[in-house]
């Protein structure tokens, strides 16, 4: 009885630990474009809004699906695998102009797909956010490029940061390993684990001082 407690236990606070770091993420953006939109004009300060105004609802729905206990339930439909990745690229861009940071995605062609497009944002929201904290002091520059072959999808999401050493590679997707000071170890595993839900996989390469790439393969 004492090891069937335990193991409820210890599920309940994994999916606490994952609700928290999930939550964050929204808050991160709000709070860094409230502290851009003094000092911004009035036409950045309506583009600031807009965002924080869609951060603000993504943190309700995160909410939401957390006391529904549908953290993990997928709402499939055909999207624009393009369009989701140029909306995370905008959510970032201003951050990343601050901090003289770049990111871009390549390509024009849409690119439909089914799965769950709030899920997948997150995924890919968290991926970038990663190469974003683990900067340093470097002028960062995150590229995003799809790739698309017969019912195959492949996206890339490179960046010239601080990379990882081999062990820091090797325990990257393990549930609450991390190297950074406030993380919790749980954006990569959770979105490995949110990635193989879509019948994908996540792979990763990098090295110290050169930079991450990161390959996410999903079918369309």
């Amino acid at each position: 009885m004492n090891t069937i407690i335990r193991k409820v236990e210890q599920k309940e606070n994994l999916e606490l630990h994952q609700f928290a770091h999930e939550l964050k993420n929204p808050l991160v953006v709000c709070s860094g474009y409230l502290e851009m939109i003094p000092n911004s004009t009035f036409k950045q300060k309506e583009k600031y809004y807009k965002i924080i105004q869609k951060e603000v609802k993504r943190s309700l729905s995160i909410i939401s699906s957390f006391s529904e206990k549908k953290m993990n339930n997928l709402n499939i439909e055909e999207f624009d695998l393009k369009l989701l990745l140029d909306e995370v690229s905008e959510i970032f861009r201003d951050l990343f102009k601050k901090n003289n940071c770049k990111i871009m995605v390549l390509g024009k062609k849409e690119i439909y797909m089914h799965g769950d497009y709030e899920k997948l944002k997150q995924v890919f929201i968290n991926l970038v956010k990663n190469s974003y904290e683990a900067r340093e002091d470097k002028e960062l520059q995150v590229l995003i490029k799809i790739k698309e072959r017969r019912k195959k999808i492949k996206i890339y999401i490179v960046d010239n940061g601080m990379g990882m050493t081999k062990k820091e590679l090797k325990n990257a997707t393990k549930k609450y390993y991390t190297t950074k000071k406030y993380g919790n170890g749980l954006g990569i595993p959770y979105s490995k684990e949110m990635i193989k839900l879509h019948q994908g996989n996540i792979s990763i390469k990098s090295k110290k001082e050169i930079g991450t790439k990161i390959i996410v393969k999903l079918p369309k």
